[in-house]
Formats: structure tokens, sequence, C-alpha cells
């Protein structure tokens, strides 16, 4: 009997589809029409990058659009208020690693971890690769990373051999080596090499939103480490406050004490996980809107 899954996580799993969809196409008729954004112009990272390009000269960097700053801009706003929501809800290539993820279940039939030690150890790597992205980018005014960026190869993938091959040699290659691990470790990307990811979890330490756990009412059954695509330890947590928490709810939705065991606050106050994500889509939503008031 098949596994049923909650009315969030289907909304979360349209989400993910839809902008994972969105970038694709619009990556491919950037590729064959004139007039369509590259996939630069959607990478909210290039908002960072540009906006230290702008504190450094007053000029943006090629490639990169003004509105990738307001972009970049909503997203730290999410990451204030809802720690790393992006993360969880809206980043397409987060999708991609999570359709790879669910081919390695279908393929190998489980789900392999990596020792604790060289997980902790490898955690941290994405901080020092932001820094270095962000002070080279403001050295030289360019897209530092753009060649070896595993979401712009993807957004070339339309352009055909010559270019993966070519300027997005490297970035192919590291395009085609994650998808692979995220069919055997959840989402390796995310957790280990993200810059992206790792402005979120430097945000994520703001204590606005947590997940608490009741452990009155807790089976210790620990459905809620297992189906955690970033291994959070939640079952021995009073409160989850690691930053690697992407705020996606499996734990709170698979918990099957139905007496709110696991439960989301806001400003430590109980807040309905629904309302969590209304929140979530609204600040997501607002920067848009501000990004079209502002052309």
């Amino acid at each position: 009997m098949a596994k049923k899954v909650s009315g969030i996580q289907v909304a979360r799993r349209v989400t993910l589809g839809f902008m994972l969809l969105g970038m694709t196409v619009l990556a491919y008729l950037h590729q064959t029409r004139q007039g369509i954004p590259s996939i630069d112009a959607l990478d909210p990272f290039g908002g960072l990058e540009t906006l230290m390009k702008y504190l450094a000269g007053g000029e943006f960097i090629k490639k990169i659009e003004p509105g990738n700053i307001v972009l970049f801009g909503g997203i730290v706003a999410l990451g204030v208020v809802l720690s790393r929501f992006f993360c969880g809800w809206f980043c397409a290539f987060g999708a991609l690693q999570g359709v790879f993820g669910w081919l390695g279940k279908k393929l190998f039939r489980r789900r392999f971890t990596v020792p604790a030690k060289l997980d902790r150890a490898l955690r941290f790597v994405k901080y020092p690769m932001l820094a270095a992205i962000v002070s080279l980018t403001w050295y030289t005014g360019q897209l530092i990373i753009r060649p070896y960026e595993p979401l712009a190869a993807y957004g070339h993938i339309a352009a055909g051999p010559a270019a993966l091959m070519g300027e997005f040699a490297v970035g192919t290659v590291m395009l085609v080596l994650i998808l692979f691990l995220s069919m055997l470790y959840e989402r390796a990307f995310c957790k280990y090499l993200c810059p992206l990811g790792a402005v979120n979890a430097l945000l994520a330490r703001i204590p606005l939103f947590r997940i608490k756990r009741d452990e009155d009412s807790c089976i210790s059954c620990s459905k809620c480490d297992h189906v955690c695509p970033m291994n959070v330890d939640v079952s021995t947590a009073g409160t989850i406050s690691s930053p690697e928490c992407i705020s996606c709810f499996e734990c709170v939705s698979v918990c099957p004490t139905k007496k709110n065991t696991l439960f989301t606050t806001l400003g430590g106050k109980a807040v309905k996980t629904a309302a969590i994500v209304a929140t979530g889509f609204a600040i997501f939503a607002g920067a848009a809107l501000i990004g079209e008031a502002t052309g």
C-alpha cells in the first residue's frame, strides 16, 4: 500500500517541481530565443555577487540583472524569518537533487549516510567557499564561479556539447558528480558545497523560527530522523536549532503521535505549520512584486 503524503508535502513537492520546470524552460528558451534572461539572471546567489560589484564600483556584473539583488534580498528576508525555507521550498537546484535522490532510492533500495565525523567536517566546506567566492568577486568584478557552477552548466545543456565541454567543462563535471552523489546521499551539494546554502545557514542561527519537540509525547520511533533530507538528529533534540535544517517539515509530517509532538514556532510561540508556509510564500511573493514594481 502506498504511503500517504501529507498536504504540506504535496504543496512543497509541487512548488519545487514548478521552480525546477520553470528554470529549465527559461534556460532552454534563453538558448533558442532572444530576450529571455540567462540562467545567471535566475540565480539568486548572483544577487550577492553583483551587490559586491556595485558597492565596490557602482556597476553591476555582466549577465546579472539588478533584479537578482531583489531576489537575494527576498531570500535574506526568508532566512531571517524562517531560516532555510528557501532551500526547502523554492530552490530549483535542490529540487533537481531531490529528483536524483528519489531515483537513487528506487535503484539502490536504501539510504546511504556519510560517517558522522566526516559529515561534520564536510559541512563546514561551504563557508570558506562562500568567503572565497565573495572576496574574489569583489576583487575582480567578474562572475568567478560561473565556469565551475553546476547550475550554470545545467542552464546551458540546450547550448550543446560545445558549450558544456568548453566554457562549462568543469561545471559539467561538477553537475554530473553532484547528481550522481545525490543518488547516494540526499542533497549532497546543499550540505557540503552550496554557497547560498552557507548564507542561509548563517541566517538560520537567528532563532526566530524553530521546530520543537515535546519530549513527553515523543515515542522515540526515530521516523523524523529517517525522513530528514539533511540528516539532522530530530528525535534527540528539544529544539531543532541546527543550521542544516531546511524547513521542509518532513519530520513534522511523518510524526505518528498525532499530539503535536513536533510543532513549528515563530518568535517562541507555537504557530501552525500551514501558517508558517503561508508566511514563507508571502515573503517570496513580496520580493517578486518589489522586483516587478522597480523594473
